[in-house]
């Protein structure tokens, strides 16, 4: 019995300090169901990986890492609204999953403009707009540093896949993200 409740509040433990879609900051490649490997300049590797914790919204997840760091982005591609010219779709998935993350991690910065000078700018070019990149949907959060997070910055944003199809794409960077990024620049500066 002692052994089942201590085996209980390792695993709840275990889940509390979980990343996004319970993906942990720094997992290793070898820790991770991959899907497939992505073409990425060293240091960094990509990944399309199965989660542990999908969400209904998305139909793939990606990892970036570095094996200095572990993982240190996860990403998550939404499922494609077909025939959504107006938006209507993307925007109802969006305002649902903008709610569900402000209840999380606080109010985010937001962004919903139509670019100056747009060509397609009527409200039946929606998609056409986001896949033109003249207009932006999308919602940032900074999350505050405690214990328990190991998430630094998300992004939620709304995007065109063609003039009349729309998805929407979620990024979190993790704490060791900056690690990442240096990983990359020193990499990249070594030829010079």
């Amino acid at each position: 019995m002692a052994a089942a409740t201590a085996t209980s509040v390792l695993l709840a433990a275990t889940a509390a300090f979980a990343g996004p879609f319970g993906i942990k900051m720094g997992a290793q490649v070898k820790d991770l169901k991959v899907v497939e490997k992505h073409d990425m300049s060293a240091p960094w590797e990509a990944y399309s990986i199965s989660v542990p914790q999908p969400n209904s919204e998305f139909e793939s997840y990606m990892i970036v890492l570095t094996p200095q760091t572990g993982v240190c982005k996860v990403l998550a591609i939404g499922k494609t609204y077909e025939d959504d010219r107006y938006g209507t779709s993307v925007r109802s998935a969006y305002d649902k999953l903008k709610s569900a993350l402000s209840q999380k991690y606080g109010q985010p910065k937001d962004y919903d403009f139509l670019s100056s000078g747009a060509l397609w700018k009527d409200s039946e070019d929606f998609a056409a707009s986001l896949d033109k990149n003249e207009r932006t949907l999308a919602s940032f959060w900074s999350v505050p540093l405690d214990a328990s997070n190991e998430i630094a910055d998300i992004q939620l944003s709304a995007e065109g896949a063609s003039l009349s199809d729309t998805y929407i794409s979620l990024s979190y960077e993790l704490r060791n993200f900056d690690q990442c990024v240096k990983l990359k620049d020193s990499t990249d500066n070594n030829g010079l």
